[in-house]
């Protein structure tokens, strides 16, 4: 068991030594969408397993890239000493990293019990938000020889989840009390279940090993309410997609790509994106295409800049971000299209919906 903590401690410390990369304030966050209230416990402290993408989520723009995040000095040099339990109602196998996030047609896992709200497709693991007692947890599983570890850590204290050994962790980073649940589910495979909080919440404990125990196989389609157009797609085909949310309404998703564009979408609020007095950007720029309104904002704060192009289609803003120099005229013609191309899902039936491939017209 010692053994196996110390591979545990060695991913905690990893977890703890991300730092979640600088993030312009847009105005979706000034807006208070219900999303962003109930993310928030999950987004202070170090980005680590799904919580980069959380953080995406809320600030829509960032400015440090995945290529641009620390890099893993390769997994522990232990061979997985992983003993299967006999009855075990958990994951038993590992999930297979897809050669495209395109790929995926459904997550690996779901939660029998426990409400959940969005989820997030990411390169080396599924993430999926669980609520208990309106506190939202993330919980994370991990491709398999996907993980990513750095040397030891704090301390930890021994677990057991249906029967697996893990690693209960509380640290605070002076900011945050981390709550974290770490084990390994299958031959060289990893989950995890973590909490943020402001304060020490004593309940903590049971509920992340309650979330952990509820973990099953199998899980829903992964479907998105967008689909780019073809002529759109064509523009598009040369990215390689990094980071997919699987929401679970029309209120709001996004997709972004290794290249840092990143395209998303929610209802217009009271006041638009591009009123300048509501906007956060130092520099809008009004347009009108194909009879939408829209406009691109810059946020040159920060490096490398942030551009972005908005267009409001049918009560719902589109956006993409970029990062980089100023705009060239094609440029900005081609992302107006790509915004002006997507179909959007008629409604919350999820049978409306699309799955990645069709999504990005692959």
């Amino acid at each position: 068991m010692n053994d196996e903590l110390d591979v545990m401690r060695r991913l905690v410390d990893y977890h703890d030594h991300i730092t979640v990369p600088r993030v312009v304030v847009a105005d979706d966050l000034h807006r208070g969408r219900r999303r962003v209230r109930r993310n928030r416990s999950l987004l202070t402290g170090g980005a680590a397993l799904g919580l980069a993408a959380i953080v995406a989520v809320t600030s829509l723009v960032t400015a440090g890239e995945p290529t641009e995040r620390p890099q893993p000095v390769g997994p522990p040099t232990k061979t997985s000493t992983f003993r299967p339990v006999p009855d075990n109602p958990g994951l038993r196998d590992p999930l297979v990293a897809p050669d495209s996030l395109l790929e995926v047609r459904e997550l690996g896992f779901h939660l029998d019990g426990p409400t959940t709200g969005g989820a997030q497709l990411l390169p080396d693991h599924q993430a999926l938000e669980a609520v208990v007692a309106n506190a939202t947890f993330s919980v994370e599983v991990y491709y398999q020889g996907k993980y990513n570890v750095l040397p030891p850590g704090d301390g930890s204290e021994e677990a057991s989840i249906n029967g697996l050994p893990g690693a209960y962790v509380e640290h605070f980073d002076g900011n945050t009390y981390w709550t974290y649940l770490i084990w390994e589910y299958a031959p060289d495979s990893w989950a995890a279940v973590r909490r943020g909080d402001d304060v020490v919440v004593p309940e903590r404990k049971a509920q992340v090993l309650a979330i952990a125990e509820a973990i099953r196989p199998g899980g829903t389609e992964a479907l998105v309410p967008f689909r780019i157009g073809p002529e759109s797609a064509a523009i598009l085909r040369e990215e390689t997609v990094a980071e997919v949310d699987l929401p679970r309404s029309t209120d709001f998703w996004w997709i972004s790509f290794e290249s840092g564009v990143r395209i998303a979408g929610m209802p217009t609020g009271p006041r638009s994106s591009c009123d300048r007095q509501s906007s956060s950007s130092g520099f809008v720029e009004a347009f009108t295409y194909r009879g939408h309104t829209g406009c691109v904002q810059r946020f040159g704060n920060v490096q490398p800049q942030v551009n972005t192009v908005v267009l409001e289609v049918d009560g719902t803003e589109l956006k993409i971000h970029t990062q980089g120099d100023s705009l060239t005229e094609s440029e900005l013609e081609d992302l107006k299209q790509i915004l002006a191309d997507i179909t959007l899902a008629p409604s919350e039936d999820r049978s409306t919906w699309f799955d990645l491939r069709t999504a990005l017209g692959g």
